[in-house]
């Protein structure tokens, strides 16, 4: 996700808002991926952050903060920071995935900042969406966005780029009717026909 100039502009809103640079933490959420290195978020980042304004890799076999049981029974692990986070607002891309249908919306907090055995158990026990760029309401979307609400997401801002990585178009506010516009413009921008 070509992050610069979207976090640029959160972070100027929440300072420009009175919330004190100290308590503004970007936390790079990338599920079971290796945490990233304080070079390659900076390097993500592509500017430097006021200080005070603190970053974050998650780690999500490392220490996350137990918050009980979705109404389906999946133990709800968080990132620390994210868990005792007041305002929680995500930034992500829109593009085909195999078990969402589609990266963006929900999936940004879990499986993004969602500890190891939560994500575990929700690519063990949740039916996927059948490919990449497949339907959106699969038992897999659901259980996400179930306890994404469930936590607080407050607020999402996704992006939708082109093969070169520019942005497009950019869908923020609530993280399932932004997410849904997102796909919507997506698929109508990008899929084509199979040949043959």
């Amino acid at each position: 996700t070509p992050v610069t100039s979207v976090v640029e502009i959160l972070i100027e809103d929440l300072l420009q808002s009175g919330l004190p640079p100290e308590q503004i933490h970007l936390v790079f959420a990338g599920g079971t991926h290796p945490p990233a290195t304080p070079q390659e978020m900076q390097q993500k980042l592509g500017f430097q952050l006021p200080e005070g304004v603190q970053l974050h890799a998650h780690d999500s076999r490392g220490p996350c903060e137990y918050l009980g049981n979705s109404a389906n029974g999946t133990p709800i692990y968080l990132n620390p920071i994210v868990a005792g986070s007041d305002l929680r607002i995500g930034v992500g891309c829109i593009y085909p995935h195999p078990a969402a249908g589609f990266s963006g919306g929900a999936k940004i907090l879990v499986p993004g900042a969602a500890g190891y055995e939560t994500i575990r158990i929700l690519h063990d026990n949740f039916q996927g969406s059948e490919r990449r760029g497949g339907s959106i309401d699969c038992p897999f979307r659901s259980e996400i966005e179930s306890i994404a609400a469930q936590l607080g997401l407050d607020f999402i801002v996704n992006l939708a780029i082109n093969q070169l990585r520019q942005v497009c178009q950019v869908f923020s506010g609530d993280m399932n009717r932004a997410f849904r516009q997102g796909v919507q413009y997506v698929r109508d921008h990008y899929r084509v026909k199979a040949a043959g």
